[in-house]
């Protein structure tokens, strides 16, 4: 599935800045589709993991859980890198500052917040295990 101008509804008056100058044409000829995933099967089981510039992947859902700015939908732009004949986002201004301080919500103590049991791999020994646990606890207190 690719998201186009065609599926995409929203009010003129809620729009970003980028979305409204995208819609007067910086959204023209670009050569770029905009993939939408849910991101675990391609990114891995870290939060930080779900969201990379490389490709255009769109990744509402998990923005939704994590509780995190979609970056990619309000200020992202996906751009055509000509010499490498390839797509990506374009890092710079609104998107690069929402990118930085979301990838900073996800990380604790500059290690990547852990998703799932698996995301704990990133760890050994006994912070592998307090992982785990934390993991399990908050599990817990959701259910």
């Amino acid at each position: 599935m690719a998201i186009t101008i065609c599926t995409w509804v929203e009010l003129w008056s809620d729009l970003t800045r980028e979305q409204k100058k995208g819609l007067k044409g910086s959204y023209n000829n670009c050569n770029c589709t905009i993939y939408p995933t849910s991101g675990r099967l391609l990114h891995g089981n870290a939060a930080q993991d779900k969201f990379r510039l490389e490709e255009c992947l769109f990744n509402p859902i998990s923005a939704n859980v994590l509780s995190v700015p979609d970056c990619e939908q309000l200020h992202g732009f996906c751009k055509m890198n000509e010499a490498a004949n390839t797509c990506s986002w374009e890092y710079k201004g609104a998107y690069r500052n929402c990118f930085q301080s979301r990838q900073q919500k996800l990380s604790q103590n500059g290690k990547p917040a852990v998703m799932s049991k698996e995301g704990c791999a990133i760890y050994t020994g006994r912070k592998k295990k307090q992982c785990l646990l934390k993991f399990i606890r908050s599990r817990l207190r959701v259910g």
